[in-house]
């Protein structure tokens, strides 16, 4: 590991340790190794939505003082607050004194909340939470699978519900981004389903569940911003299921 690469992670423990989920307070207070100082620092963020996988500014304004290091962010990633892509050294792309504008590239859909922070020479850690909301965005986008880039989903006719269902698994590609974002769940994309109403083969909930309901062929059609993609589902009774398409064995 690199020096700033150390660094980063040194400092982000230190962040890690100041109860990251809450606001902090703006009083200087004494952590352990530091000093929390949130009022070295102030972030604003857009107004609105914002798009996933395409470029967003915040305007950070610090107070003077010699900086340990880079200005720093960090996304959470799905498991928790730790890094994921999109987080290190900010992207600073204008200045004005104090004040800096920074690029971030959201790598999550939903509601996502950004950590600014920055180490002072004096070890005092300055650090402000950002609050944003993602949507799902076609610009940039140079993939979108509904079910992880398999076009087909089989599914048995079991005898517990658990075991008659599966959840898709969408995952999306962007410029601006080196790696798949892997959405939580499916509701930020547009479902539907090529069946016979009447008597339908599965149901699928908002939330990217499909449940088998009896035996046959449905199609999924995926609307992600404008860009489709598409699964096809075949469901089989216990009986014809070809091998290894079963789950639970008699």
């Amino acid at each position: 590991m690199d020096r700033s690469a150390a660094l980063f992670f040194s400092i982000l423990t230190l962040a890690s340790s100041a109860c990251l989920t809450s606001a902090p307070s703006y009083a200087e207070t004494q952590q352990d190794g530091g000093t929390e100082a949130p009022q070295r620092i102030s972030v604003k963020g857009p107004e609105g939505d914002v798009p996933l996988g395409n470029p967003v500014e915040l305007t950070v304004t610090l107070a003077p003082g010699e900086l340990l290091g880079d200005l720093e962010v960090v996304q959470p990633s799905s498991a928790g607050f730790n890094p994921s892509q999109g987080s290190g050294p900010a992207k600073i792309v204008r200045e004005d004194g104090l004040t800096k504008t920074i690029q971030i590239v959201p790598a999550q859909i939903g509601a996502l909340d950004v950590l600014i922070f920055a180490m002072y020479a004096d070890r005092a850690l300055a650090r402000q939470m950002v609050h944003v909301n993602v949507v799902a965005c076609a610009k940039g986008l140079k993939r979108f699978y509904l079910n992880q880039g398999f076009p087909a989903l089989p599914l048995v006719l079991e005898d517990k519900e658990e075991d008659r269902q599966s959840w898709l698994s969408p995952e999306v590609e962007y410029k601006d981004l080196k790696y798949p974002i892997y959405l939580d769940d499916s509701s930020q994309i547009k479902l539907s389903v090529q069946q016979d109403e009447a008597n339908p083969v599965i149901r699928v909930d908002k939330n990217g569940m499909v449940h088998a309901l009896r035996k046959g062929k449905a199609v999924i059609v995926g609307d992600f911003d404008g860009v489709i993609d598409r699964i096809t589902v075949s469901v089989y009774t216990k009986e014809g299921a070809p091998a290894g398409y079963r789950r639970v064995h008699d």
